[in-house]
């Protein structure tokens, strides 16, 4: 009934293929009739696998079906309702009881699957339940005990983690925008995920397994790998620079997501000739910034690499319009100016009719073309200075970036 042709066999392993499927499209309609069918009260894994069955006839597709019904049915929740019984009576569970719900509705459709433990990687916030489960990884980093699952079809074997990809697991926080872990790359999940049997990496994992960027599915089915989303790093007082060799593209997003908070104020994302370059300061113990798209207004996590603070800089505060007009600055890259004192700020702007800086209700001064850059020459009064730019309409002007004039 669906399009099928959606696996890749990416490898040999012992006995078995290694299969990954980076196309999902094929499965919208399949979904799409997941999503519609109803949940009973006295439901059990035959009345539920009976139904899904109804939708789904292949291997594939039932593999996939009961992946869907797993993550759209199953709440994530901490401690709760490991028994996959329990967990199907009251839609509730933490990730063993997700990966207990999708290997029984497999068994129940006729699919094979096992169930994988081992630990997931990510940084704790303190007093938080999952403290328990936790073993530190490096300093800032800590592996978390984890479930998910391994299913074989046509005579290989796939990775699916229906609490990542529910979207609810401590990991991406709760009711957190989901990525799709069915049957991705092994290599992108080695990067966070390790099996206490290393036969379930599917492939061979890090070599330093702290330094490497945590990978999410989506970056590699949009065509990224690991190579193109490894960072070159350069430090120094202020910052810590790290240039992606990812090409620019409209929703590019960055956040610093330290032990206790995100913090988006202290990242600066712009695009270079090569790629992209991150400016970060960190405030203090080592956290992960997030590289990411926003699609629609929700953001979806690519790929997220560890750094170590504190650093003394803070960066000028960024504006929705800078990232999404494409604009990059060539300094000042700290956010305060001194006060009275010659200043010169130096960005591009991409589209804009006039660039221009306000200190309140007035004009500070208008920037100049010189060549690729706008430039302003200032000796700015205490405040706060806003660089704005117009772009199809000159009389309306959107802020780009802000500096403290102190």
């Amino acid at each position: 009934m669906f399009a099928a042709a959606v696996l890749l066999f990416v490898r040999s392993m012992p006995g078995a293929e290694v299969l990954v499927a980076r196309d999902l499209s094929p499965f919208a309609s399949l979904d799409a009739a997941v999503r519609d069918l109803p949940v009973s009260s006295t439901r059990s894994y035959a009345s539920v696998a009976k139904g899904l069955a109804a939708v789904a006839k292949t291997p594939l597709e039932r593999s996939r079906a009961a992946y869907v019904w797993t993550t759209e049915h199953i709440a994530y929740s901490l401690d709760k309702h490991r028994d996959a019984t329990a967990a199907l009576a009251d839609l509730t569970g933490d990730c063993d009881a997700h990966a207990a719900v999708y290997a029984s509705l497999c068994k129940a459709l006729g699919v094979e699957c096992v169930t994988i433990a081992g630990r997931v990687r990510f940084a704790v916030p303190p007093g938080t339940g999952l403290s328990g489960y936790s073993k530190p990884l490096a300093e800032g980093q800590w592996l978390v005990a984890h479930a998910w699952n391994a299913v074989r079809i046509d005579g290989g074997w796939g990775l699916v983690d229906a609490t990542m990809g529910g979207g609810s697991s401590p990991k991406n926080g709760t009711n957190a925008p989901a990525d799709d872990y069915f049957l991705p790359d092994p290599a992108v999940v080695a990067t966070d995920h390790v099996p206490n049997d290393v036969q379930w990496n599917l492939t061979t994992a890090p070599t330093d397994l702290a330094r490497t960027p945590v990978l999410r599915p989506l970056s590699w089915r949009m065509g990224m790998s690991p190579d193109t989303l490894s960072a070159d790093a350069r430090r120094d007082a202020a910052q810590i620079v790290l240039r992606p060799k990812l090409p620019w593209r409209k929703g590019l997003r960055a956040s610093l997501q330290t032990e206790s908070a995100s913090l988006p104020d202290r990242v600066l994302l712009q695009p270079t000739p090569d790629g992209v370059e991150l400016r970060l300061c960190p405030p203090g113990p080592p956290s992960l910034v997030w590289l990411g798209l926003n699609v629609e207004g929700v953001w979806r996590p690519l790929a997220g690499y560890p750094v170590t603070g504190p650093v003394a800089g803070r960066l000028p505060k960024v504006m929705t319009r800078f990232y999404d007009s494409g604009a990059s600055l060539a300094g000042p890259y700290e956010k305060v100016i001194a006060a009275g004192k010659p200043a010169e700020i130096r960005l591009r702007a991409p589209g804009a009719e006039q660039v221009v800086a306000f200190q309140g209700d007035d004009l500070a001064g208008r920037f100049v073309r010189e060549g690729e850059f706008w430039v302003l020459r200032t000796a700015p009064l205490k405040g706060l200075l806003e660089v704005m730019a117009s772009y199809e309409d000159p009389g309306k002007f959107q802020g780009l970036l802000t500096y403290e004039v102190r």
